[in-house]
């Protein structure tokens, strides 16, 4: 069974490791364990391939986990959103933070450790504003690692509008 450690969620059974990292997930650090990130580990409870448990040893459920995570990153429900919806359609995805966006996504059938990832993704809520410097901000970091973006336009009902950006300018 995976366990809570601090904002990760941890797996350590071998076989369970290596399955889960085949199919995209999780890094392995350096006493091969699996880490997963918030939104991984969320997807893989919520569609019941992991079990997770709390430090107490105590089972975990969805809506617990997503509490917990969801105090420290209050978006991560509508990043969780647009994650599940890319990963239910065959993409591997990736937490973009050192691109300064909200999501990597990765060519189908490309895994992370095979090649990079092709897309970069910000995802927002419906009606959030967004200035013309942060668009241009996104825009430049896709540029400068030839990836292109995609704005994830996520609506209350939790439907989502993909657009892509080719460019932004004043």
């Amino acid at each position: 069974m995976a366990y809570i450690i601090e904002n990760f969620v941890v797996e350590d059974n071998e076989n369970m490791v290596k399955l889960l990292y085949d199919r995209g997930y999780g890094t392995i650090d350096k006493t091969h364990r699996l880490v997963l990130s918030p939104l991984e580990a969320l997807y893989l409870l919520e569609n019941k391939r992991i079990e997770v448990s709390s430090p107490s040893g105590k089972k975990v459920d969805f809506a617990t986990l997503m509490k917990k995570f969801a105090a420290k990153e209050p978006d991560i429900d509508i990043r969780y959103a647009v994650y599940s919806d890319l990963r239910s359609k065959g993409y591997i995805v990736k937490t973009g933070y050192g691109f300064g966006t909200s999501l990597r996504v990765y060519e189908k059938g490309i895994r992370p450790n095979e090649g990079r990832s092709h897309i970069l993704t910000e995802v927002m809520s419906d009606g959030k504003r967004i200035s013309l410097l942060e668009l241009q901000r996104l825009v430049r970091a896709a540029q400068l690692t030839r990836k292109n973006l995609m704005l994830a336009i996520v609506r209350e009902d939790k439907k989502i509008k993909y657009f892509k950006v080719a460019s932004a300018q004043l």
